[in-house]
Order: structure tokens, then sequence, then C-alpha cells
């Protein structure tokens, strides 16, 4: 895949846990890379921006900047999956794309269901539902977008460190329900879902890869401003402290570009070290 004329889908509401800047218009950027010598570095890092409003795009079409041009290139096609639990809805979206660009290059799939509520709580209704989104539109999306991907591409799915390990509720003040369990079994699940699509379509040059974020909490919920857990949680990383969004950027931009050819069916963990305890 030549990155100086990718195209890709992203999806979802993990995409908070990313970098965005405002332009004089104040319209949302999404900075993934910047490069200095794109002329000797443009197979991996280079200059890629997005235009995403993260309060209302479920799924954006991106394209990246032209070579050698240093200024936000914002793009003009959006597209909309309006409900990632409806086939019909996710083809209808590929397929737009698939128009506008004649070829499909990545995925970056951050979709994401959960209700937040405590373990005694949830029902087996809202368990069912949080994973239609988390496996089963994970499923249906990645497969129809690779049938566009007639150049072999890249896909990256967002797991979580709450995919490899569990939640240890002595980190959680009174008050703060532990990470819930459809969320982690989800991102479980979408761990092998990466596996197995990384087996099956390998042999057409397409790679498949997570990524597992940990603590990268989203401070502007009111839940998140306890001071001991926002403190807990940096106590618990190699790092000792929480992540900054910057740096789930970095890790896209590598498995997106040929400095990740021979990586797939891996999880890569941006956690500070925290699920290597």
């Amino acid at each position: 895949m030549n990155l100086d004329i990718a195209k890709l889908i992203t999806n979802g509401e993990e995409y908070k846990k990313l970098n965005f800047i405002k332009n004089k218009q104040q319209e949302p950027y999404l900075i993934k890379n910047y490069s200095q010598n794109w002329k000797a570095q443009k197979e991996w890092d280079f200059e890629f921006l997005l235009k995403l409003d993260p309060e209302s795009i479920v799924n954006t079409v991106v394209g990246n900047a032209a070579a050698g041009e240093k200024q936000i290139i914002p793009m003009t096609l959006k597209t909309y999956i309006e409900n990632i639990k409806n086939e019909n809805s996710i083809i209808e979206s590929v397929n737009k794309t698939n128009e506008y660009f004649k070829n499909i290059n990545g995925l970056i799939n951050a979709t994401y269901g959960a209700t937040g509520k405590a373990l005694e709580e949830l029902t087996a209704e809202e368990f069912n539902n949080a994973n239609e989104i988390n496996l089963t539109g994970s499923f249906l999306l990645s497969r129809h977008a690779i049938t566009k991907m007639k150049e072999g591409g890249s896909i990256i799915m967002f797991a979580s460190m709450y995919g490899i390990v569990s939640p240890k509720p002595n980190l959680y003040p009174e008050g703060i329900n532990p990470n819930p369990i459809e969320y982690g079994a989800g991102k479980a699940g979408l761990i092998q879902l990466t596996k197995y699509l990384a087996s099956h379509y390998g042999p057409k040059n397409i790679r498949v890869n997570a990524i597992a974020p940990g603590p990268f909490p989203d401070i502007k919920k009111n839940d998140n401003y306890n001071q001991e857990f926002l403190d807990n949680l940096r106590d618990s990383t190699m790092l000792k402290r929480l992540g900054e969004s910057k740096e789930i950027a970095g890790p896209i931009i590598f498995l997106l570009s040929k400095a990740s050819s021979y990586i797939t069916g891996q999880v890569l963990k941006v956690d500070g070290g925290w699920t290597a305890w």
C-alpha cells in the first residue's frame, strides 16, 4: 500500500482518544503525524490530517495530504454508518467510499458498545446489544471493506487493555463502577476477530492488527473527575502517568504504513506498561 495515495474508512467513538486541534474556522481536525522530510520518508512518516466531528460523525472517509504539501487539506466526502448493527447501512457506506476513491486501502475500526452499568444491573438484552456493536458490527464492516481492497490493505481494530486483563475493583472509588463486563468481553472478542481475519486474508496481502489502549480517561466526563480514581490509574502504569491522545495516533500510523508491512495478527499494547506487570 502506498500511503501517498491512501484512502481509508474510519469508524467509531474510540476516536475520541485521538488528538484534535482547531483551525481558523474552529473545525476539528485530527493530526496523525507530521513529516519534516516527506520525500525521504514518504513510505511511512507523513503528514496525515483528518477532518472529523467527534460529536456526530460515526463513520468518516478520509484521505491524506498530497506529497510535499504542508497544510491542512480536509476531505470533502464523508459517509456515515447510521447504524453499525444494520448491514445495509454498512454496505451503503463502504460502496459510497469505494465509488469515490475507486479503492479502499485501510480501515480503522474504533467501534465500541457499553452501558457503564454494574454487573448485577446489566440485562441480557443490554449485553447482547453492546456486543452486536462491538463484534457483529466490526465483523460486517471489516468483511465488506475488505471486498474493496483490490491492492491489499491494512485494518486496525481498537481493542483495549480490558480485552486482555480484567479491571481491578480496588482502583475504583465508591460511586464509580469498574469497566463494564460487556465492554471487556467485546474487546476480547475483537482481539480474536483480528487474529482470525489476519489469517484468512493474509494471502490477499491484507494485514489485520489491533491496538489495545490503556488508561486514556475522558476527563471531560463527570464520572472521571474523581482525583483518587485518576491517581489510581496513573499508579497502575509503569510510566506513572495517563496516556495522551497523540500517543494513540503514532501506533495507528505505524500499523497503516509500510513500516509494519510484515506485521499482522498482532495486538499492539499502548498502555504505559499496564498489562506487563
